[in-house]
């Protein structure tokens, strides 16, 4: 039952707000350094040149999952939504963001449903850890399901992008010197207009569908926008937020791939706790407070 956490993530929600004052050469040698903590406790530290972090988290879901395996991916990063999924032979792909408020696993649409059906506990942690009181466990055990679709995720940010994650809407307009953009109500409304007319199947087939979509666009919000644009913008969109085979770049695919090999060669992981107390034990990180989780990214910029 492998598990697979996003670094930069947990990094992220520590650092400041203006990244030109971040000393990236500290936080580099502190990743590079927890890196090594990470294999002296039993994990499989996953790097590649030039890869994402998103990237090859969802190759690893994709891969362990198509290899009769389950997955939980941890991680702050909403795109890997995108990776949820339960497959045929009933292995599946799920993910915890431990970093919310409102602490949720987010799973496929039938996911619960599922559970109800199957003859499988995954709330019984003893059943595939060995470890009563493994972070999954309390997770699975303590906390709501929620269930999306991972198609419309990806359809959604497309569409609208995020600002917050740089990528841009496919459409903008100006009314009043005031600039608008697509939002979700809206973004709704042109799924269902394109899906009236013929069902989007294929995140890659948006593109070649820029006249509809423009066509669906003009209709909710009373502006014509040029298909040449549209289609310019759904082709960089998609490259940008995607997490798809077809859009990862091959070298990254085919230097993940004996990682990926390797891993499934083994019995089982000796990694056994997943909280960042017991992985910094006998190191200068760690830190005693009752309410404070020991972290090794506080540190990184008063090395």
């Amino acid at each position: 039952f492998p598990v697979t956490i996003d670094l930069l993530s947990s990094y992220k929600g520590n650092r400041e707000k203006d990244e030109s004052k971040v000393n990236w050469e500290n936080f580099y040698s502190i990743m590079n350094e927890f890196s090594r903590i990470l294999l002296s406790k039993g994990f499989v530290v996953s790097r590649q040149e030039k890869a994402e972090g998103d990237d090859l988290m969802a190759l690893w879901s994709k891969g362990l999952v198509s290899n009769g395996m389950d997955c939980v991916v941890i991680t702050g990063d909403r795109d890997l939504m995108q990776t949820v999924t339960l497959s045929n032979s009933g292995n599946f792909a799920v993910v915890y963001n431990s970093n919310t408020k409102t602490r949720k696993i987010v799973a496929p649409k039938g996911f619960q449903g599922w559970l109800r059906t199957e003859k499988v506990d995954i709330f019984n942690a003893d059943t595939f850890m060995n470890k009563s009181k493994d972070l999954i466990h309390e997770a699975l055990n303590s906390i709501t399901i929620e269930e999306v679709d991972p198609f419309r995720i990806v359809f959604d940010k497309v569409i609208m992008g995020d600002a917050g994650d740089a990528v841009p809407p496919i459409y903008t307009w100006q009314k009043d010197g005031k600039t608008f953009r697509i939002t979700p109500a809206k973004c709704d409304r042109v799924w269902e207009i394109l899906n009236s007319v013929n069902p989007v199947k294929d995140i890659m087939e948006l593109p070649g569908r820029a006249a509809e979509i423009s066509s669906a666009i003009s209709a909710v919000i009373k502006h014509v926008p040029p298909v040449d644009l549209i289609r310019h913008n759904l082709e960089r969109n998609i490259q940008l937020v995607y997490l798809d085979e077809r859009v990862i770049p091959v070298s990254i695919q085919d230097e993940f791939q004996p990682n990926l090999q390797s891993l499934l060669k083994r019995k089982s992981l000796s990694a056994r706790s997943y909280d960042m107390q017991s992985l910094l034990e006998g190191t200068k990180y760690l830190s005693q407070g009752k309410t404070f989780e020991a972290d090794i990214f506080k540190a990184f910029d008063k090395l």
